[in-house]
């Protein structure tokens, strides 16, 4: 099947859009560089927005970029509103209830109230129209009773010019006033937002652990997006509702100034109504409260979903969790609707208010007078019409004010969240650099663990709370040099561990006694660790090695005791953190860039082939969580990280878990004990054969101290673990092979002086000929250093974010509409025709009785009937407006609902690749900013931009009917505000567009931060990390303020157009004042003065909507983004036992992982027996886990095919294959919910199966001690096991599966010895029929394997059975042998042997305890028998007793000829 590639993805979205951003020939500066042009502008300039006319030309004649902007304004970058909120916040906290909100009011409150000056200069100059309308009309009869030559009446027939240029220049100062105002309102509600995510980030920072396992990084997601953007959306709409009150209340006295008492009619109305307002509102609270419960919810376990999507795909389980995300999202919608349909009803009493009152007022007043007068009627008209609007926005304020509210709440409330506390200095000064712990008890949960009921936080907190007592161990006394400490406590349980965002493995420990609920303890923790030291620290899973760890970082809570640190400390964790950054950024990480001290850690950390290898060398980009890095080179980048920063404290969790033995072997002697000689290293390890060279060696137990000591008296105090070692096959000769010294020989130090240049070659035993493993090295390092040739030259893997070049497609509306109901919006579409064509005919038919009274009744109808007909197109008008509302918003939550479910089934349906190469942070922006706008603001923006647009058109409508002159002006202000907006289009989407990309990295680097939180502290690097965010936070500001700025720009222009239409129509009205009737002069003015307003919101509002729009283009963008092959081929399934045997056929497979890379693998060929149990071995990058990508399909083969059962795997679906075959990964993910959910999560086992899999993974007991069993939580990935734990439980999850096909991938990389025993096992033991492929670091993993197979550089490089490769000494298998260490590889050799009888080796006492006692006597003879190549034939008459394996002897240069 032909591999979907880049080329895909860079047409993808070609269906969407009229073309893509291309790169521009010619590159523009644009205003790059330059300082902000509103800060340097004078006050004209700034009034007029005249700075901004040639940024609005640039952005016409070219596509706008990022670097075309200006400069932030200095008053807008984040630093300085970092500074101002942070003070107010400060004086906050020391209150007894801190309110965020009233620190916002204090930091930003006095520059806001400048915009209430001038939004109440606005707010007034509206009330002049009406005024000098009403002064029109008396003019015009006037003038006309002067005509008449009425006696007494004297009046200037030029007035009217005078009220018409009055009338201009009014509206012209409150156009000033209102842009002024506006940009102000915009500015605050960014500083606020700013202030929110940063302060976010912060905390998260500092965040305690007990504060993260009741926060999920989806809650926080949430805070910094959909909580901080309601700051944006409530301050561009605020003084609309702050001054609506006011503007009610004044429209209401001059209402009844000008008509009288019934004003007051009108008034009982409005405040008969009011108190559902209230209701409304504190329903809307209610709802939008329950609603962000569940948005986080949906956000959460969407996130969580997309960090273990490649687990996800080789389980084939999207249908399980495209399930649980729909779930959540049903439930949200489902409170959406009911947020919809309350805002709807406020909305429906609000517009029919005016409309009511209207009716209700005017048929008050005929029926009291028996008579309309034109000028007070139509005044009272135009009041009624500026009333319109506060009491229109009043509902749309409410609900922000409401979500405003909310918002505020939960930020306040996460901030005060409880804090790490920071690691104390010793209060000696003259201790020593080191750590220091003294009697310390630490827990995972809160400080008072030990005097509340477990001290649980929260939904998400740990599930580790289990009965019984504890028995306090021994006081542990300090072995340097003395007696081995030991502890024997009693009534201890090996328990699951605390959160660990890091990835850090959080082993089990001890439980608090206090109540039935207990937390997770380290206990009778008493060490010292200082000077140059190594101490290693070893133990079973779940025994507290890394929880050890974490409490030397403070990252555990201390209940007792101390912790102190004198010194700089370096950190590496269990699972690498790595950064999107180039390689060289990974390692020097915020320190300065030293070349010397730079190459030496590339050398000892064995980087240098790698970066050789890499298109762009060290400045290689490195993907979101290290996706192009192998997890052997991610380890060893962290490693060199740790190096590089030249601390004087080591804290290494585990990191030579994750890489091959041969460089393992190098990292420990050229980095741990090599360059890191001189320092303080505190290395937890799985690999017990590098005890001996430990200065001192912590055995963890349960969460104690069991022993402590050198090896050596570890080794004589013959308890528990010295029988451990024994078995394992770790004795004196290990060290008596370097001189009896507990450090490797001299030779193999790599010592600061080391010259750079030197060639580093890993050690190997040692032998007086040249060995075959420095063959290997020196050939490879004599190859031309070639580098691999790329299409993509850049090197760069995360593509830039998607953008879309001009308007927005007219395909992406019809795909919104289309998602809702074509035909359904249609209908809605003729409700808000129907509604604004029965406002303006209420309207018309009052003048129209109005001009009839004047001119007498010639109509046929009595006042009576003209009455009626009034109160019934009213009362019509707000039926369909009721009507339209529900209709509309149900349309809208329906659209939202689909484009979501379409968003993520595409994502779950996305190749790999897609994801290697967009970040997750892009991908949640797309669930959180884009499909709130789409929930939330996109509805309110098309129904107010339908609004506006029909009563635009009926307004001109009316205007040009009663005033046909008005049209000669008409026509060219028509052609102006064409241009204006369409100038005005070509910067705002762009903006917008640029908006909405420069937003995601801030997730992104969020998402980074969340995820490895405890390296960042240990670096003492939240300074730096907090500046990116900051400078990424600047850059989408000024985008965002870009664009306000060019809102103001147009709506100043025009304002000027519509202020220019009132002009003409009274200079017309003026010109026509002897025909044109009285009423008809009314209608036209009044709503002439409503036409600025409504023509400006028309404009704005459709450029909002186009800017609204952009959140569905980026979900279409996905929605058709590339898929995989399909899950189900209908016309092809396999059968129903397929695969019955289990053989697995490799025809010539090349692979890639993307277009233009060279291939992973380069034509592998093999042929795999049924139920044959193959090892995968090689180096580092040599193609391993390829073949497991290959084998599910996660990356389609370029070239030759696969083979099962004789059946090509890609004519089957691929859900049919991946559920077929089964994997234990090398990442053991875990998801949130319970732990029947991770084992089974399509429900297809029962309670008993279940737990007869959790004996066989032996973690029974351990589920049996937590609270709820099969049911107890499993928090966020799982932070609450221990990463050996989840190990287990993936084990299970393949049990659970019964394939004919296994393969283990690293699965026991991050387990002790032992455990990998069991799990070897078990494996062996359950899994007997399968055909099994293994890729393991540990060689004694698969040296029990029926073949081989030696990946090299993408090729098969030998292949048979272990005897036979290791008969060949210049093989690549015995090269491997030989590096981990002489006393191992005898015993490799030995299994090697053993197996080759066909004897079980997991299942022969004597295998497992091979120890000294049990080596060859002689192991320098030459009377090896080897058994017959066929070890399917072997001849029961051989000599078997007296099969040895071939030892490492320097005496053996002739091994395969002597044998046999």
């Amino acid at each position: 099947m032909t591999q979907q590639n880049d080329v895909e993805m860079a047409n993808l979205d070609s269906k969407t859009t009229k073309k893509k951003i291309k790169k521009v020939e010619k590159e523009v500066p644009g205003f790059g560089g330059r300082p902000s042009p509103e800060e340097k502008a004078n006050p004209l300039s700034r009034l007029t927005y005249w700075w901004a006319d040639s940024f609005v030309w640039f952005c016409f004649r070219h596509v706008l970029q990022i670097h075309h902007l200006p400069d932030l304004a200095t008053f807008d970058r984040s630093s300085t509103i970092v500074k101002k909120m942070e003070e107010q916040w400060n004086l906050e906290l020391k209150k007894p209830q801190p309110s965020y909100t009233k620190a916002a009011v204090r930091a930003f409150g006095p520059y806001f109230a400048i915009s209430w000056i001038f939004y109440a200069i606005y707010a007034a100059s509206q009330f002049v129209g009406p005024e000098l309308l009403s002064r029109m009309v008396i003019y015009v009869t006037e003038v006309r009773l002067m005509d008449a030559g009425v006696p007494g009446v004297d009046v200037d027939v030029n007035m009217g010019y005078y009220y018409a240029v009055a009338l201009f220049g009014s509206a012209m100062i409150g156009s000033f006033c209102l842009y002024q105002s506006n940009m102000i309102s915009a500015r605050v509600g960014d500083w606020m937002r700013s202030a929110i995510v940063c302060d976010v980030y912060r905390k998260s920072l500092r965040l305690s652990n007990d504060a993260r396992a009741s926060t999920s990084p989806g809650e926080i997601v949430n805070l910094m997006s959909n909580d901080a953007q309601r700051m944006v959306e409530v301050f561009l709409l605020i003084n609309n509702g702050v001054f609506a009150p006011f503007q009610i209340i004044v429209c209401i006295v001059l209402m009844n100034r000008a008509i009288g008492w019934p004003t007051f009619i009108g008034l009982a109305l409005m405040l008969f109504m009011a108190p559902l307002n209230g209701v409304a509102a504190k329903k809307l609270t209610e709802i939008r409260r329950a609603m962000i419960a569940y948005t986080d919810a949906r956000v959460k376990t969407t996130n969580e979903i997309l960090q273990a999507i490649k687990i996800i795909k080789l389980y084939a389980w999207e249908d399980s969790f495209a399930k649980r995300v729909l779930e959540k999202r049903g439930l949200e919608i489902k409170y959406l609707y009911k947020f919809s349909y309350v805002r709807a009803g406020l909305i429906f009493i609000v517009a029919a208010v005016p409309t009511m009152v209207s009716v209700l007022v005017f048929s008050t007043y005929y029926g009291y007078n028996k008579t309309l007068n034109a000028a007070k009627i139509f005044s009272a008209l135009a009041y009624l019409n500026i009333l319109r609007l506060p009491l229109g926005f009043l509902p749309i304020i409410i609900a922000l004010v409401v979500q405003l509210q909310i918002a505020t709440g939960r930020i306040g409330q996460f901030l005060q969240n409880p804090e790490i506390v920071p690691l104390l200095e010793p209060t000696d000064p003259t201790k020593p650099v080191g750590v220091y712990i003294d009697n310390g008890r630490f827990t995972w949960g809160k400080k008072d663990a030990d005097k509340t009921a477990g001290g649980a936080t929260g939904a998400e907190q740990a599930p580790a709370k289990r009965g019984g007592k504890k028995k306090k161990g021994k006081k542990q006394q300090q072995a340097a040099g003395g007696e081995v400490a030991s502890t024997t406590p009693q009534q201890q349980m090996v328990g699951v561990g605390g959160p660990d965002v890091d990835g850090s493995t959080v082993t089990g420990g001890s439980f608090l006694s206090d109540g039935e609920k207990k937390e997770f303890t380290l206990s009778d923790i008493t060490l010292s660790c200082t000077g140059p030291t190594l101490t290693m620290v070893v133990g079973s899973v779940g025994s507290g090695k890394s929880s050890l760890c974490q409490a030397m970082l403070g990252e555990m809570n201390s209940i007792d005791g101390s912790v102190a640190v004198r010194g700089k400390i370096a950190y590496v964790a269990q699972q690498a953190w790595i950064i999107n950054a180039s390689l060289r950024d990974n390692i020097v990480f915020g320190s300065e860039f030293d070349e010397v001290k730079y190459q030496r850690v590339l050398q000892a950390c064995a980087l240098e082939r790698d970066i050789e290898l890499f298109p762009q060398g060290d400045l290689v980009e490195i993907g979101e969580r290290g996706v192009n890095l192998s997890g052997g080179q991610k380890q060893r980048v962290s490693i060199a990280r740790a190096v590089y920063n030249d601390a004087d404290i080591y804290i290494l969790d585990d990191p030579l878990s994750a890489v091959d033995a041969h460089v393992g072997k190098h990292l420990f002697y050229k980095t741990i004990t090599g360059i890191l000689k001189s320092k303080t290293v505190i290395l937890a390890a799985n690999q017990l054969n590098y005890l001996p060279f430990a200065d001192n060696v912590i055995v963890m137990n349960h969460g104690y101290i069991s022993e402590r000591g050198t090896y050596q008296q570890i080794m004589e105090s013959k308890q528990e673990f010295s029988k451990q070692l024994e078995a394992y096959g770790i004795d004196d000769t290990v060290r008596e092979q370097n001189g009896g010294s507990s450090t490797p020989a001299e030779s193999e130090e790599l010592t600061v002086g080391v010259d750079k240049n030197a060639v580093v070659v890993p050690p190997v035993a040692v032998s007086t000929k040249q060995d075959s493993s420095l063959v290997i090295m020196e050939e490879e390092k004599s190859k031309p250093k070639e580098k691999a040739e790329l299409k993509n030259k850049d090197g760069k893997l995360i593509s830039q974010e998607e953008r879309e070049s001009g308007s927005v497609s007219l395909k992406i509306y019809f795909k919104y509409f289309e998602s809702g109901g074509l035909l359904f919006f249609a209908f809605v579409f003729v409700l808000f025709l129907f509604d604004t064509g029965t406002r303006t005919v209420t309207d018309w038919w009052l003048s129209h009785w109005s001009n009839e009274q004047l001119t007498g009744n010639d109509s046929g109808l009595s006042d009576v009937q003209y009455l009626y007909i009034y109160i019934g197109i009213g009362v019509g008008s707000v039926l369909i407006s009721g009507a339209r509302n529900i209709f509309y918003f149900t349309y809208t939550v329906k659209a939202g609902l689909v484009l979501h479910n379409q968003l993520f089934k595409a994502l779950l349906r996305a190749p790999m690749w897609f994801f290697d190469t967009t970040p997750l942070g892009r991908i949640i922006n797309r669930f959180t900013r884009d499909l709130d706008g789409i929930d939330n603001l996109l509805a309110p923006a098309l129904s107010q931009y339908l609004v506006f647009f029909t009563t635009v058109v009926a307004t001109l409508i009316i205007i040009s009917i009663i005033t046909p002159f008005l049209l000669v002006p008409l026509a060219p202000i028509i052609i102006i505000y064409y241009i204006l907006q369409y100038f005005y289009r070509f910067t705002s989407r762009e903006l917008q567009r640029l908006e909405s990309i420069s937003r995601s990295p801030i997730f992104a680097h969020f998402g980074e931060t969340l995820s490895g939180v405890q390296t960042i502290r240990a670096y003492r690097q939240q300074d730096i990390n907090i500046v990116s965010n900051q400078t990424k936070l600047d850059t989408n500001n000024n985008c965002y303020l870009t664009l306000q700025a060019m809102n103001q720009w147009l709506g100043l222009r025009l304002d000027v157009l519509g202020n220019l239409v009132i002009f003409f129509a009274a200079v017309f009205i003026t010109v026509d004042r002897g025909s044109i009737s009285l009423s008809n002069i009314g209608l036209s003015l009044s709503y002439a003065l409503s036409i600025t307003g409504n023509l400006n919101r028309a404009t704005l509002q459709g450029a909002d909507l186009e800017t609204k729009m952009n959140s569905v283009e980026r979900l279409v963008h996905y929605i058709n983004g590339p898929e995989e092959a399909q899950q189900v081929i209908e016309t092809c399934r396999p059968e129903k036992e397929w695969p019955q045997h289990g053989q697995i056929t490799f025809d010539n497979l090349v692979m890639r992982y993307r277009e233009g890379l060279d291939p992973v693998l380069k034509g592998i060929s093999c042929n795999i027996l049924p139920q044959e149990k193959i090892g995968i071995v090689g180096r580092t990058g040599a193609g391993k886990s390829s073949i497991v990508l290959a084998l599910f399909r996660l990356i389609e083969a370029s070239e030759g095919r696969i083979l099962i059962d004789g059946k090509d795997i890609a004519q089957y679906g691929l859900k049919d294959l991946r559920r077929n075959l089964s994997i234990i990964p090398q990442d053991a993910v875990m998801f949130s919910g319970t732990l029947r959910d991770n084992l089974d999560p399509f429900q297809e086992s029962t309670d008993e199966q279940l737990w007869d899999l959790l004996e066989k993974t032996q973690l029974k007991k351990v589920v049996q001690e937590i609270e709820g069993g099969l049911l107890s939580k499993v928090t966020e990935n799982g932070d609450n096991w221990s990463v050996g734990q989840r190990q287990l439980i993936c084990l299970g999850r393949a049990l659970l599966r019964k394939p004919k096909i296994l393969v283990l991938d690293e699965a026991t990389a991050s387990v002790d010895s032992n455990t990998d025993y069991l799990i070897q096992k078990t494996v062996r033991e359950n899994f007997s029929d399968c055909t099994i492929l293994t890729i393991a670091h540990r060689l004694n993993t698969i040296m029990d394997s029926d073949r081989i197979m030696v990946m090299n550089a993408g090729l098969i490089e030998e292949m048979d059975t272990p005897h036979n490769l290791l008969q060949n000494q210049s093989s690549l298998l015995s090269w491997l042998v030989e590096e981990t260490g002489a006393q191992n590889a005898a015993l490799l050799r030995k299994m090697a042997a053993t197996k080759s009888l066909n004897v079980d080796l997991l299942n022969t006492p004597s295998t497992p305890q091979l120890g000294r006692d049990q080596q060859p006597e002689n192991t320098n003879n030459n009377n090896i028998v080897a058994p017959p190549t066929d070890n399917n034939n072997i001849d029961n008459n051989n000599n078997n007793n007296n099969i040895v394996a071939p030892p490492p002897s320097d005496n053996n240069e002739n091994n395969n000829n002597d044998n046999n």
